[in-house]
């Protein structure tokens, strides 16, 4: 399956920040399951389609810095803020200002924008010829494989003290993704009030945790600054960051 890549989706795609952008040396690690700009891409908008695939064309490319403006503009970039002001423990409602100083990483468990897992979509807009896999089930196999334990060197390397990853259903690809063959030590569902819940991980011989709480927005899930604010100060306290140090700013 290894060889089914061309070289170029290769290379850009086993980078950690393809897809994302910011620091690796930051303590904070907010990771999704697929670029935010897939919505967009799912809508329709073939202009992104060319934009990703140029991107991929370039190969191995510099790693962008965190664009908070940008970053703001956008729907999970505004909930990272909150999120992030929450478990900061700064006054809420000032989550465009609070934590700019806060240095971040933004990645995602798949690097390629394409929520539509029909294969003859992926083939209609040639990422089967742009990537060398003949379909999405096959390419998200290939990252688990080759990505994942570039993502767990990664982590490994930096120790970030915090990894937020989104999707409740993907704790397992997050621990495999995170985690590597060591593992996680402690693994526990944190239950909030209104039925929310979240997984609190301690990833194995590293000071790394690993929060998987839900999707932003959904029923049941995180739809509400106050269930913002109050999963926020849990993590906090899962986590053990009671002090400012933590965040490097």
């Amino acid at each position: 399956m290894i060889g089914l890549t061309n070289g170029k989706f290769a290379d850009w795609a086993v980078q950690p920040s393809s897809g994302g952008s910011g620091d690796p040396a930051a303590n904070v690690w907010f990771c999704g399951i697929e670029p935010g700009s897939a919505r967009t891409v799912h809508q329709g908008a073939v202009g992104d389609f060319g934009r990703l695939r140029d991107a991929i064309a370039g190969g191995a490319q510099p790693r962008r810095p965190y664009n908070w403006d940008e970053n703001l503009r956008h729907r999970f970039g505004l909930w990272q803020s909150k999120l992030l002001t929450a478990i900061a423990d700064r006054p809420q409602g000032s989550h465009r200002t609070a934590c700019r100083d806060v240095p971040l990483m933004k990645l995602n468990l798949y690097p390629v924008s394409f929520p539509d897992s029909r294969d003859h979509r992926w083939l209609e807009h040639d990422f089967a010829g742009t990537t060398g896999i003949p379909t999405k089930a096959l390419y998200r196999a290939w990252c688990e494989a080759v990505r994942f334990p570039v993502l767990a060197r990664f982590v490994a390397e930096h120790r970030p003290r915090l990894i937020v990853g989104s999707g409740l259903t993907f704790v397992e690809r997050f621990i495999a993704a995170f985690g590597g063959a060591t593992g996680v030590s402690r693994w526990r569902e944190v239950q909030l009030e209104d039925g929310v819940r979240y997984y609190a991980i301690d990833l194995a011989g590293s000071s790394t945790h690993l929060a998987v709480i839900p999707f932003y927005g959904r029923p049941g899930a995180l739809n509400s600054d106050d269930l913002v604010l109050r999963i926020g100060h849990r993590i906090r306290q899962e986590a053990g960051l009671l002090d400012a140090a933590w965040l490097g700013g």
